[in-house]
């Protein structure tokens, strides 16, 4: 007797199978990582925010949530989760990143069904398939950082709403999106605008197909989340202004570092730390220096679309180089997904498939990052939005190819080419792709460790190091 599978059986057990195969490799790195001195010295290092994460949530299971509010450098989502395992688990660090890996999966399964709805099963498993294998997808679960809550918080949001206009504005439905961007807002408080526009756009709606109860709830959902958690007491995070003026003063070492800088702090001081004063006094700046700015923006957009996922201190090329063997498989990255994204929102537009929402959220969360320093590390919270439409276009360029449509093939072509010309993007300025400061970390790593044969061997390469520009 021979079986066959019905077709969306066959697609389901491909996504289970992928969504499986995730999870193992997401595993095999935070296994990899377990109990090496290099995961001890990054995550526990004071310069590395990691450190933080863990010294906000032993004040907050020492002293509570609001007593040690004062005491608190970070946000509180991220040190409460930290704090939530520690109290079950105890001081398991794999506990934490096993977790993460499960918020990843789930974060892909959203992104699979949306992509599903929208677009067919087609798109969807190539768009899961792109999830499961981004190569930053599989690292942030193993590190102590918020990325991945982050992102999974901005796909359930998308989720959420979406399901909420399906229903016909169903109140429940908006509450939970509220509660969910609530949530993102007290993780990392900078998708803001991401807030803004779709508070925007669910006043429009309301006039039309969507009840104005569905308003109210978003909006109670989140400011119920934002009243709720105490902010730090401690600048550790910064003001928006700081963070806004550190990505784009022409001494803003190329719009990816927290740095300080002379236009920085006089633009600081003489706005007093207002935020409106002082983006009218930085516009001022951009109305002197016309040229030299658009050339900077022109820089930044690239080092938003490249290919190369810019580091902060928690340097991927220096895992995928030194300390990791899985990373060294063949990843997906966002030199791949921008070129057919920017083929899938032309087509998806042009078509108009999909969700207003996809859209909403690509644009905002694309603006909100662009705005800020670029590292991937912020820039990930843009890419299941973009490996939707990435699946997309890879679906409209072979569609375009295999039906023998001349004229349509070309031009997607070349708009992938276009794109793809932009984003192949290597430029470092400070250090090159490992520079020494990684190298001697890891000799930091190793010599705490009484591992004296790694460490001399990563002093040599630290010594060795010459800035490739």
């Amino acid at each position: 007797m021979q079986w066959q599978l019905k077709g969306n059986m066959r697609y389901g057990l491909a996504a289970a199978v992928l969504l499986a195969v995730s999870f193992v490799l997401q595993t095999a790195f935070v296994w990899e990582q377990h109990g090496s001195p290099t995961e001890t010295f990054f995550r526990d290092n004071a310069a590395f925010d990691s450190s933080r994460f863990l010294a906000d949530a032993r004040v907050i299971e020492t002293e509570g949530l609001y007593d040690g509010a004062p005491r608190r450098q970070l946000h509180a989502v991220y040190p409460l989760i930290i704090a939530g395992f520690e109290t079950v688990f105890g001081q398991a660090p794999a506990a934490l990143l096993l977790f993460q890996a499960l918020l990843n999966c789930a974060m892909f399964f959203m992104v699979w069904r949306l992509a599903r709805r929208w677009f067919g099963e087609g798109v969807a498993l190539a768009a899961l398939f792109l999830c499961v294998f981004y190569l930053s997808f599989v690292f942030y679960a193993g590190v102590w950082l918020r990325e991945i809550v982050v992102v999974f918080l901005a796909v359930t949001v998308l989720a959420l709403l979406d399901e909420m206009e399906r229903r016909g504005g169903r109140w429940q439905f908006a509450v939970a999106a509220g509660v969910a961007a609530g949530l993102l807002m007290e993780t990392r408080p900078y998708p803001i605008l991401l807030v803004l526009v779709v508070a925007a756009l669910l006043l429009a709606l309301a006039r039309r197909q969507i009840a104005a109860s569905a308003v109210a709830a978003f909006a109670a959902g989140c400011f119920a989340v934002m009243m709720a958690l105490p902010g730090p007491g401690v600048a550790g995070e910064g003001g928006p202004l700081a963070h806004f003026l550190s990505g784009n003063v022409l001494d803003g070492a190329y719009g990816y570092l927290w740095l300080t800088t002379p236009t920085k702090e006089r633009l600081l001081a003489e706005s007093g730390g207002g935020a409106v004063k002082g983006l009218w006094l930085f516009l001022g700046e951009i109305a002197h220096q016309p040229l030299p700015y658009a050339a900077f923006y022109f820089k930044k957009l690239r080092m938003l679309f490249g290919d190369f996922a810019i580091p902060s201190n928690y340097n991927i090329y220096l895992f995928k180089e030194e300390l990791s063997s899985v990373l060294h498989a063949p990843f997906v990255t966002f030199g791949l997904v921008f070129p057919f994204a920017a083929v899938g929102l032309w087509e998806g537009w042009r078509g108009r498939r999909g969700s207003r929402w996809l859209y909403l959220f690509t644009f905002a969360l694309t603006l909100g990052v662009f705005i800020f320093p670029i590292q991937e590390r912020y820039r990930l919270i843009m890419v299941p939005f973009f490996i939707i439409f990435a699946a997309a276009g890879m679906a409209a360029l072979y569609d375009s190819l295999r039906a023998g449509n001349a004229r349509k093939g070309a031009y997607l072509s070349a708009l992938f080419l276009a794109a793809l010309l932009l984003c192949r993007f290597d430029y470092w300025p400070l250090t090159g792709i490992v520079g020494a400061a990684d190298y001697r970390n890891l000799v930091i790593a190793y010599g705490a460790a009484g591992d004296g044969v790694k460490a001399r061997y990563y002093e040599k390469k630290a010594a060795a190091f010459v800035p490739a520009r």
